[in-house]
């Protein structure tokens, strides 16, 4: 009964976001506890903190696109937009276009976790006195979240294939322009 349960959520997550989840029936067809596990796992790392949606994708989409995962940093992507942050966030957060002072300092948040920079106590101090510890939570959860996937579907052996994934988001960018001039 579990496992059938696990596998509707997973079909829904697939169609909500046009997303292989081959790697998450692996692991429900293998050991029901740890797909629970799994979906536990889903919520916290999913879970804003009270962090402005805007920085809190920012982050997850900055740590995605440095894992180099392309279907991963789509999902991270369409599940940013689906929440209602702008394109232009996204593309900020991928390093085209500006980005606003909160999302700008999501994403040294995520570099700096990344690269364990020097100035990191100084960001996360930054983080702290900006958006309050709890939504500092939120924006290490993202860039962990945007880390955790990519790094378990390799060690799966689900390594994906070099996808366009930013010339697609730009592509999309471009006919969301013309829509809106046309």
């Amino acid at each position: 009964m579990i496992k059938a349960l696990l596998r509707r959520l997973i079909d829904g997550f697939e169609r909500r976001f046009d997303y292989d989840s081959g790697y998450m029936r692996e692991i429900v067809a293998a050991d029901t506890a740890a797909g629970v596990k799994l979906l536990l796992a889903s919520q916290f790392l999913t879970h804003e903190f009270g962090a402005p949606k805007h920085a809190y994708h920012a982050a997850k989409i900055r740590s995605a696109m440095r894992a180099d995962c392309g279907p991963c940093l789509r999902l991270a992507a369409a599940m940013a937009e689906d929440a209602g942050v702008e394109h232009a966030t996204v593309l900020a957060a991928l390093g085209h276009g500006s980005a606003d002072a909160t999302v700008t300092l999501a994403m040294r948040l995520a570099d700096g976790m990344l690269d364990n920079a020097a100035d990191l106590p100084e960001i996360v101090a930054e983080v702290r006195t900006l958006f309050g510890e709890r939504a500092a939570t939120g924006l290490a959860a993202a860039v962990v979240a945007g880390q955790f996937y990519p790094l378990l579907k390799r060690g799966m052996g689900h390594n994906a294939a070099c996808e366009p994934v930013l010339t697609g988001l730009l592509a999309g960018d471009a006919t969301k322009r013309a829509e809106a001039t046309g």
